[in-house]
């Protein structure tokens, strides 16, 4: 019983504990890379899953069996997202996002669970550059 008391409090702190640090801010720009930053204490068989935060939550990317699993990922992600798999079991679950879109601004959720148990971080992503794709239609020459 007293275990069991233990978990709850701890469960407890630790949402508490993410609710008030807040959520982390990312500024990508239009069509490059950007980086997601996640981690959690070390383990030999993580499980880590991103969504996109919206109308409805949207699977990102996840991970698991020692290996990625995108076959329900979005569509409007898909061949777009990766982890940095060699650093996995160090604790890095960031999200490598490739050609950034406008529709990939947004909030996000990166869940990890590991031996020390399951956490969530949040980020909010802004897409800087938005106007770059329509100068490039209107060709308006560089100054």
């Amino acid at each position: 019983m007293t275990e069991l008391k233990c978990v709850v409090f701890w469960g407890v702190v630790t949402f508490f504990w993410t609710l008030s640090r807040g959520d982390t801010k990312v500024s990508c720009v239009f069509n490059e890379i950007c980086v997601l930053p996640c981690s959690f204490p070390a383990d030999h068989d993580p499980v880590i899953h991103w969504t996109h935060l919206g109308a409805e939550e949207s699977p990102v990317h996840s991970y698991y069996n020692s290996k990625d699993q995108v076959k329900d990922q979005n569509q409007n992600f898909r061949g777009r997202t990766s982890l940095f798999v060699d650093w996995v079991f160090s604790g890095n679950a960031s999200l490598l996002l490739t050609g950034v879109k406008i529709l990939d601004q947004g909030r996000y959720k990166c869940n990890t669970s590991a031996a020390g148990g399951t956490q969530w971080s949040f980020i909010d992503v802004t897409v800087d550059g938005r106007l770059f794709p329509l100068l490039e239609l209107i060709n308006i020459p560089d100054v």
